[in-house]
């Protein structure tokens, strides 16, 4: 059983992932948010991707303060649980890169900004090794450059302590209904192999690969990789 404290920041390191994607999957994206808090820090990763264009990326160290609020190195992010379980909401104006090659760290500067809310059915969370995690509608807007996306689709958000991840490789989808699952795909699935749009963030605990995706039957979602230090 989940409470709403399980929302808040904890003492030990943890991480928040939110994910997003348009009703076609011909737009999405995804960030996470790693918290150290023995150490002061946390990582940043977040990637934009649109059909037919390069990613946009970005992943940095920020100082760690008692909220999920980052501050430093041109980018402001904010992540406010305005009711647990049920709606967050995701503020950014960051500069990030676009990539033709997503496993590249060079690339051209653009401007990037957040306004998205996540909002969620509270009796449905899928329990994680130490978390849990939701599927949500996701609306707002996605600042790109001098181009605004308006976002009305669906995407998942999760919290676990970060002591529990583990070298994992899975699939998390939905469809035009909001009916969303996940399963495990074969270990060889590459996020790049069968993605609309992938990204890589590198950070001290360990690489994450994610790719979205269009699967049969119009459902659409994200293939994930994690492989820890």
């Amino acid at each position: 059983m989940f409470e709403p404290a399980d929302e808040r920041p904890r003492a030990s390191a943890d991480l928040y992932t939110f994910e997003f994607w348009s009703p076609q999957a011909t737009f999405g994206g995804h960030l996470a948010l790693w918290r150290w808090p023995a150490s002061g820090v946390a990582w940043y990763a977040t990637a934009v991707y649109r059909q037919g264009e390069p990613v946009v990326s970005l992943c940095d160290e920020f100082p760690l303060k008692r909220t999920l609020e980052l501050r430093g190195n041109g980018l402001w992010a904010d992540h406010n649980v305005e009711d647990p379980f049920c709606h967050w909401s995701v503020g950014l104006e960051a500069f990030a890169l676009a990539l033709d090659d997503p496993a590249d760290d060079r690339g051209e500067r653009v401007p990037l900004g957040y306004d998205l809310d996540w909002e969620c059915d509270p009796e449905v969370r899928s329990p994680l090794d130490d978390g849990y995690e939701q599927p949500a509608t996701v609306r707002g807007e996605v600042l790109l450059g001098v181009d605004t996306y308006e976002l009305d689709g669906f995407g998942w958000r999760s919290h676990v302590g970060i002591h529990a991840l583990a070298p994992a490789t899975r699939r998390r989808h939905g469809t035009g209904s909001g009916t969303i699952s996940w399963s495990a795909p074969d270990a060889t699935v590459r996020p790049g192999d069968e993605a609309m749009g992938w990204s890589r963030s590198v950070t001290p605990a360990g690489r994450l690969d994610k790719g979205l995706f269009v699967g049969p039957g119009g459902s659409a979602g994200f293939t994930e990789t994690w492989w820890p230090v």
